[in-house]
């Protein structure tokens, strides 16, 4: 089976962010990226990425801004339909060659003199661990919208305020 999605894989144009994670698919479009761990009051782990645009040197007036995904996702769809990347000169330029362009939201905030923020609500593919729980438990999967709006995003805001030192 393996062998046939290999074979199947190059009948195609295949898009290789298939097999990435965020962070890979940030680094892929020539930013940097970094993971943050946000621990909830009620022992969730959230996975928050940052987008790091490396040809601005003063980060100091960039604006903070949270992407929160919704239901059934995760923090990549922020960054699909975003064959665009950095040109060793800053600039952000469309790779339109049979694929989408460069036009999601956080590469063009990212652009733009913004600090992205990448969420992951709990649950979700990059915010599977939990203080005591693993997925396996059925406590670890005792959440719903709830907990979601009053423990994951206060705690996520509050981290990146604390890191960025901006309110």
């Amino acid at each position: 089976m393996h062998s046939i999605w290999n074979y199947a894989r190059n009948l195609v144009n295949y898009n290789q962010d298939i097999d990435r994670n965020t962070a890979q698919i940030i680094r892929s479009r020539g930013f940097r990226a970094e993971n943050h761990y946000v621990t909830t009051y009620d022992g969730y782990i959230l996975t928050v990425t940052r987008i790091i645009n490396p040809y601005v040197t003063d980060r100091s007036e960039l604006k903070p801004i949270i992407l929160q995904h919704c239901f059934q996702c995760n923090a990549n769809l922020w960054l699909i339909n975003s064959m665009g990347r950095l040109t060793d000169d800053g600039q952000w330029v469309e790779d339109n060659n049979d694929g989408p362009v460069g036009n999601t939201l956080g590469f063009v905030l990212a652009v733009n003199g913004y600090d992205v923020w990448l969420a992951n609500m709990r649950g979700t593919l990059y915010s599977l661990n939990h203080m005591k729980y693993n997925i396996k438990d059925p406590r670890y999967w005792k959440f719903s919208i709830d907990e979601i709006v009053d423990y994951d995003l206060p705690a996520i805001i509050s981290y990146i305020q604390l890191k960025t030192e901006k309110c």
